[in-house]
């Protein structure tokens, strides 16, 4: 079975962005490699082409996310589960043991 991929567009600000995200600048397309911190309100991104772009966290930009799923959806499979003890016996007044035998009566 193949695997399934899924990419999501979405607009976030810089302080949010993830290694991996595909930004375009200036109409090309980059990915994001490298992450640093160069202010506290400026990221350095660096490219995997090796491309850097300084980007300020409050800026909203839009990236695109390339992701695989962890886990499938399976149908849900049930199953009967028999009782320890039997319907009838448990109808009736006739003492059972821990097993789920018939005791012996002591009258």
């Amino acid at each position: 079975m193949p695997a399934t991929i899924l990419t999501t567009t979405r607009i976030i600000t810089g302080d949010c962005i993830r290694i991996d995200d595909v930004i375009s600048v200036g109409g090309i397309p980059h990915a994001v490699a490298d992450m640093r911190d160069v202010s506290p309100h400026c990221k350095r991104l660096q490219f995997q082409d090796g491309n850097v772009y300084f980007l300020p966290r409050s800026t909203a930009i839009e990236v695109t996310r390339v992701a695989m799923p962890r886990r499938i959806a399976m149908p849900i499979r049930r199953t009967v589960t028999t009782p320890r003890i039997a319907h009838a016996a448990q109808d009736s007044r006739t003492p059972l043991d821990a097993a789920g035998a018939i005791r012996a009566n002591a009258d």
